[in-house]
């Protein structure tokens, strides 16, 4: 996953950096280096052109906006996607992030699952993001 994404990345001629947090732990660590990396591009992360910010663990799905001028970064935290270790007002979820580097465009879906084992997953309203220009 991490390289497709990274391919995609590169063709648009974006530049990026992708920082991993596997781990509640590992949290501190990537925020530190994604602090480093904005102030040694000139600024923050958001400053710096960040169109997505990705997020996980906590089991609470959401799709925030950070910012909406001059540049809209949005805040993307993942679910769970399958466990019996869920939220009380969050199901089983998952995000899927298409990313179109031609159009420099991405659509964020949100899947929700209600429970059961026979239960299937459902989309929930999607949203289409036009990208920064570097």
């Amino acid at each position: 996953m991490r390289a497709t994404i990274e391919a995609e990345l590169q063709q648009a001629g974006r530049r990026f950096e992708i920082l991993g947090c596997s781990a509640r732990g590992d949290l501190e660590t990537a925020t530190r280096s994604a602090a480093a990396l904005a102030r040694d591009a000139g600024g923050g992360v958001v400053a710096a052109g960040a169109d997505l910010i990705l997020g996980g663990h906590i089991h609470l799905p959401y799709l925030l906006p950070l910012t909406e001028t001059p540049h809209p970064t949005r805040v993307v935290q993942a679910g769970t996607a399958v466990s019996n270790r869920v939220r009380r007002d969050a199901s089983n979820s998952m995000n899927v992030i298409r990313y179109d580097a031609a159009a420099r465009r991405c659509r964020i879906e949100r899947w929700d699952c209600d429970g059961g084992h026979d239960a299937e997953f459902r989309p929930q309203p999607a949203l289409d993001l036009r990208l920064q220009v570097d």
